[in-house]
């Protein structure tokens, strides 16, 4: 503010005096104002750094707070990232721990399968067996049975063609062979003279043995197999002067 001037007493004064009072008045003057507008540039100055200083600090603030944001981005990110390789390795562990279960499953059901075919086989080998072994029960108990049959047959015939004989010999009228010794055998089947196989030599002596033979009822034989033998096949008989 500008300092007043009080004029206390008026005095004579040169021009010369006043020009200097007057220099030095406007002097004094532009000093002011030169003092006001240093402090209004030093206002200003201090205004724009003051604005400066709050345009830096919102700068640092975005920046800051775009730091932030990235950071926090970039930690979701890795965030994310870890869970997904997380849940990666969670995955390939559950598909190798699946893999390793199905190959145990498939191992449990081959020896499972191998366990049954062994087994099945077993029984198998074993049915076999015991039916190798039945079968050769029944056969050897067949062969047993047959062989019975055929001596039981056998003996049946023995005693049917002696039982023949004997009765032949009772109806045979050996006047025409008396000493003829060698006499041929005779076939019947079914209880029936087919022929002879040979001559004595004497006619009457064959003839008679014919006879005898035809005018023989034949024994009765009660077994089966002897009995189809004799109706199916050639009986030889040997005749033997007594």
């Amino acid at each position: 503010m500008p300092k007043k001037f009080e004029i206390i007493q008026a005095t004579s004064i040169s021009s010369s005096e006043l020009n200097k009072q007057i220099s030095a008045y406007e002097n004094h003057q532009q000093e002011l104002k030169q003092a006001r507008e240093d402090i209004k540039q030093a206002k200003l100055q201090a205004l724009k750094k003051h604005q400066q200083q709050l345009k830096e600090k919102a700068e640092a603030e975005r920046k800051a707070k775009q730091q932030a944001i990235l950071e926090a981005k970039k930690k979701a990110q890795q965030e994310a990232q870890r869970k997904a390789e997380q849940e990666k390795q969670a995955k390939l562990e559950a598909e190798r721990k699946a893999k390793v279960e199905a190959e145990q499953k498939a191992q449990q059901e081959l020896q499972r399968k191998k366990e049954q075919e062994f087994k099945a086989k077993q029984q198998a080998e074993e049915k076999a067996r015991q039916e190798r072994l039945a079968k050769a029960r029944a056969e050897a108990e067949a062969a047993a049975r047959k062989q019975i049959e055929q001596n039981q047959a056998q003996s049946a015939i023995s005693s049917y063609i002696a039982a023949y004989q004997d009765r032949v010999g009772a109806n045979w009228i050996k006047d025409s062979c008396r000493g003829i010794y060698d006499l041929p055998r005779a076939i019947i089947r079914d209880g029936k003279f087919i022929k002879l196989t040979g001559t004595s030599g004497n006619y009457r002596c064959d003839q008679s043995l014919i006879d005898a033979i035809k005018n023989t009822t034949p024994p009765t034989i009660t077994n089966n197999v002897a009995r189809k033998t004799i109706q199916t096949e050639n009986i030889s008989f040997i005749f033997k002067q007594s």
